[in-house]
């Protein structure tokens, strides 16, 4: 009942008295945001373009997220249904996430970066080059749309330690991304650890206090835990 009461919530951060008075425009950038927020960002940040099937695959899922990946999997849902995109997902040895509009409404928030490696296909025995995307800072400008992606990423690479003191861990160039929005949001970073063998694989990890604000936020849609 926790889980389904916190998707039902997160939902109506888009749809209620907290985003009133926008326009659609500004409501759409916000639920993209957060969908964004939750992508993987870990090693899910990549595109093949020239691939016949992996073109169109926006991001993918590893396990033991269930929680988040409901969420996710309602958000997009709901976001479909408003603007219309399509979309499907595909279940193997991980959950990928497919493209099926003619667009990608998702594409503007990253910049593209030749990698100078490749994908080898097994089934069809082609190399195609890997490209990185890189989140670009100028298409997260108004406030709202700061606040719903990093609500999205703390239901996936977040956790709380108190109410004054939570924290993201990730790849360093996202953390760094992160960063970048809680200082511009006037958030109080209270350290930064480095990657490091002892630290989970080399993640980085940036521990702060949350403005009221988003403090609140994370009350009110139950994902502040302690």
């Amino acid at each position: 009942m926790a889980t389904i009461r916190k998707i039902v919530l997160i939902c109506m951060f888009f749809l209620v008295n907290y985003v009133a008075g926008q326009n659609r425009n500004e409501l759409v950038k916000e639920r993209e945001a957060f969908l964004i927020g939750m992508f993987n960002h870990f090693s899910g940040d990549i595109y093949i373009p020239e691939h016949p099937i992996l073109k169109n695959r926006l991001t993918f899922f590893l396990g033991g997220k269930e929680k988040m990946l409901k969420i996710f999997k309602d958000s997009i849902s709901l976001y479909g249904q408003k603007s219309g995109f399509k979309y499907s997902f595909q279940e193997n040895d991980f959950l990928e996430l497919y493209n099926l509009s003619p667009y990608n409404p998702f594409e503007k928030y990253y910049k593209t970066i030749y990698k100078n490696d490749f994908y080898s296909d097994p089934k069809d025995d082609k190399e195609y080059k890997i490209y990185t995307l890189k989140l670009s800072r100028k298409a997260f400008k108004e406030k709202k749309v700061k606040l719903s992606f990093l609500l999205g990423a703390f239901l996936n690479s977040g956790a709380s330690i108190s109410e004054d003191e939570l924290f993201y861990r990730g790849k360093s160039e996202y953390i760094d991304f992160v960063i970048s929005l809680l200082k511009e949001m006037k958030f109080s970073i209270i350290k930064v650890e480095l990657p490091n063998k002892e630290n989970l694989g080399g993640l980085k990890t940036v521990f702060f206090k949350p403005s009221d604000e988003f403090r609140q936020i994370l009350k009110d849609y139950d994902v502040l835990t302690n």
